[in-house]
């Protein structure tokens, strides 16, 4: 005995929300032709055990009692086909908003704050070289004064003794 021609084969889906919401929106099941078809293959059951002669028996009582032919059976499929390359469509644009809304959008602000970053590490490194420099320069004036200042403290007391050793005499 075979599946149910209504069954759809299992897949791997990570997301079943997401599937259950694809699925609403291309479901046979709920299309006029296919609640049709359905309601004569569930009425069957029990009646006829093999799946396949129950389709085909539900396909001719929807064929006799409600005008529904085997193209528009086909063509059904056809049409959620459509409205699955529709969905899929509307959500790549769904996705393509986002992306450029909330990833490239960081992208760039992360980019820009790498620049930033440069940019300062760049300030950082000059500052930190003219830092050094002026300590260097300032140590070596401080050190310059101080023996300038001893220098000339040891001339303005040789001077005061020579003037005082003047006076004296």
């Amino acid at each position: 005995m075979g599946s149910s021609p209504f069954s759809v084969p299992a897949t791997t889906v990570i997301n079943e929300k997401m599937y259950q919401g694809v699925l609403a929106r291309t479901n046979f099941n709920t299309t006029t032709v296919g609640k049709a078809i359905i309601r004569y293959y569930d009425a069957l059951e029990g009646v006829i055990a093999d799946q396949n002669a129950r389709f085909k028996a539900a396909i001719s009582q929807a064929q006799k009692l409600d005008g529904v032919t085997p193209d528009q059976v086909l063509a059904t499929f056809d049409q959620l086909s459509t409205a699955l390359d529709n969905d899929a469509q509307a959500f790549q644009n769904i996705c393509a908003g986002f992306e450029s809304k909330e990833i490239t959008a960081r992208q760039t602000q992360v980019a820009a704050l790498q620049k930033q970053v440069e940019s300062i590490n760049a300030q950082i490194g000059t500052l930190n070289s003219d830092l050094a420099d002026k300590t260097v320069s300032h140590s070596n004036a401080v050190q310059q004064y101080g023996l300038a200042q001893s220098r000339r403290a040891q001339e303005i007391a040789a001077q005061k003794a020579q003037v005082a050793s003047l006076l004296r005499s």
